[in-house]
């Protein structure tokens, strides 16, 4: 855990209002880390704003909300991390699942799987920018593919909002398969420390507490709650 300052080297426009920020200098973390961005130049408010990394071509970039989109190369955005646990999908059918956040937060996952020589699929609730994918990972949207995926999963990644994560809790109910596969969820309340110490992140997991910034972002699908 470190706090620095980059520059940013080029700024992009996403779909939805997003933009992506582009670094020439690396941010090194493991699939599913982050970092907490906060702009040295320019106003884009007072919190910081969780950013996933993703090696490209032409360095590593984050995307973020359109207050971002004010930023020019050269301004400089401080960075605090990497915060939580790395991810380590390897093997056997690895299912991504992304709502409507869009894929930014599973895209690393879907990388380091392919790289680990897994079969990936990345189910999205509705068409979603997906960057520069390895063109190994299979796409479909829409939730009506879901029964399938889930049949075919030995793991899965899901980033949904709460009602849609209590469906995949009950396809796997159905299926009698909790605990027989590898399953994770997204949860990553608003994170002010990234380091466990203001315990504002803490998300309930089975009978206690556990901090995202710390302990997830990626929890036990069978620990949290809806």
């Amino acid at each position: 855990m470190r706090q620095f300052r980059l520059r940013l080297a080029r700024q992009a426009a996403l779909p939805e209002g997003r933009v992506a920020l582009e670094f020439a200098e690396p941010l090194p973390a493991a699939p599913g880390q982050f970092y907490l961005a906060l702009a040295a130049t320019g106003q884009t408010g007072y919190l910081r704003e969780p950013v996933f990394p993703e090696a490209l071509a032409g360095g590593w970039v984050v995307d973020l909300p359109a207050a971002w989109a004010s930023l020019r190369p050269g301004d400089e955005v401080d960075l605090l991390g990497p915060c939580g646990r790395g991810q380590s999908p390897a093997g056997g059918n690895v299912l991504l699942i992304a709502g409507p956040e869009g894929a930014g937060r599973v895209r690393a996952l879907a990388r380091a799987a392919v790289g680990a020589g897994a079969a990936a699929t990345l189910l999205g609730e509705r068409p979603l920018p997906l960057g520069d994918l390895p063109a190994e990972v299979e796409v479909r949207f829409g939730f009506e593919a879901l029964p399938e995926a889930l049949d075919w999963a030995t793991s899965l990644y899901a980033d949904l909002p709460a009602e849609a994560l209590a469906e995949v809790r009950r396809g796997l109910r159905e299926r009698g398969r909790p605990g027989r596969l590898q399953a994770r969820a997204f949860r990553l309340p608003v994170t002010p420390c990234g380091v466990g110490a203001c315990g504002a992140c803490a998300v309930p997991a089975g009978r206690g507490w556990k901090l995202a910034c710390v302990d997830g972002p990626w929890f036990d699908l069978t620990e949290i709650g809806d």
